[in-house]
């Protein structure tokens, strides 16, 4: 019998572009296959549950009165309406395993065991230890990191084990758990490149604080001064409006959700970002692109911003650190060569998520490993 409903394990944050987006993304893609899906967020604090609960349920009369406003208030709204979210205690989670179909864990850095939100936990959740292995789907999860510690590598080998098949989101991460339980699992794109680009575009929505012609920037890293300020005279030289979606000060900013975001990458002139996520979509909407170096307390991208440019064709994309102002050149674009490589690749996480919902269909519980070639 073909499966209903599904459990999305995942990071939930309410502040980050790229994952409600992700999260978004996992739901349409099972939504597309007659599949409901539901984000489980994991909380040992019932009243901060309670409280977002009754913020989300209580959210459009506000908005409505005119009472909320601002960036915090559309990340909410965009949770509530689009990633419909269930909060719920670890020590509940098994005594719940009845109430969907099967479960799916993904994508984000839902694997890392240095991030408490949920790779930290130690009884498995993040890994769906308890769920029946013929019940529980490996959507591109990543580790965001190149090893895992000591102190780890027991629990998860034996948790990934315990999957019927297996993959992952970044190359780093299938030689982990090749070295950990000797199984090299698939690797696929983010779950937003997999989404057609036709869905994006339907999704955005206008942000109104904008006027005329813009360069976006997106700088998540620290040390980033001297960047700003080239870009403020980059801008002026081009007679552009610089938008800082790292400044809360900024007017655009503050109107600025999920679905803002997409639509100012898609009307940029130029994006300029060392976010991931924000390389992505100015990649599939066709928005000339400059990625620089992330530095700083925000840690390094470079694994997975080279990934990106190596394997779409966005060398050219890339500022060193050394380099000086941004040239005019990285206004005009040609994404051709890579616009094809994700349409293989779309194909490639289409067959595997396809394959993941017959299998769990089927209910077998056989150990298998889709074997494909790495992001």
């Amino acid at each position: 019998m073909k499966p209903r409903t599904v459990g999305v394990i995942t990071i939930v944050d309410l502040k980050n572009y790229g994952n409600r987006l992700q999260n978004y993304a996992v739901h349409q893609l099972y939504a597309d296959r007659g599949v409901k899906a539901t984000t489980i967020e994991f909380t040992d604090f019932p009243l901060r549950s309670a409280a977002r609960g009754a913020y989300y349920r209580g959210f459009k009369d506000l908005r409505d009165s005119g009472v909320v406003a601002g960036r915090s208030s559309r990340f909410a709204e965009f949770t509530r309406t689009m990633t419909p979210t269930r909060s719920m205690s670890l020590r509940h989670f098994s005594s719940r395993l009845g109430d969907f179909d099967f479960y799916s864990v993904g994508s984000d850095q839902v694997w890392n065991p240095n991030d408490r939100r949920l790779g930290g936990i130690p009884s498995g959740e993040q890994c769906l230890a308890g769920v029946d292995r013929g019940r529980k789907v490996a959507l591109a999860p990543s580790f965001g990191l190149s090893t895992i510690p000591s102190e780890w590598r027991e629990r998860y080998s034996r948790w990934l084990a315990d999957f019927g098949s297996l993959s992952v989101r970044e190359s780093e991460g299938a030689q982990l758990v090749e070295e950990m339980i000797g199984r090299r699992p698939e690797v696929l794109i983010d779950p937003t490149m997999a989404l057609p680009t036709e869905r994006w575009v339907a999704l955005q929505r206008e942000n109104t604080a904008v006027r005329g012609p813009y360069l976006l920037t997106l700088l998540l890293g620290g040390s980033h001064d001297r960047r700003r300020e080239e870009l403020q005279l980059f801008a002026r030289s081009q007679s552009l409006q610089l938008v800082d979606l790292a400044n809360p000060r900024d007017p655009v900013t503050a109107r600025t959700g999920p679905r803002e975001f997409v639509s100012l990458v898609n009307g940029a002139e130029l994006v300029v970002t060392d976010s991931f996520h924000c390389s992505v979509f100015a990649f599939m909407l066709d928005t000339p692109l400059a990625i620089v170096p992330r530095r700083g307390p925000g840690g390094s991208m470079s694994s997975r911003i080279s990934t990106l440019a190596s394997t779409f064709g966005l060398g050219n994309r890339l500022v060193r650190e050394d380099q000086g102002p941004l040239d005019t050149a990285l206004l005009s674009h040609d994404y051709r060569e890579g616009t094809a490589v994700l349409e293989r690749k779309r194909d490639q996480f289409m067959s595997y998520l396809d394959s993941e919902i017959h299998r769990v269909s089927a209910a077998d519980g056989a150990p298998s490993v889709h074997e494909g070639e790495s992001q």
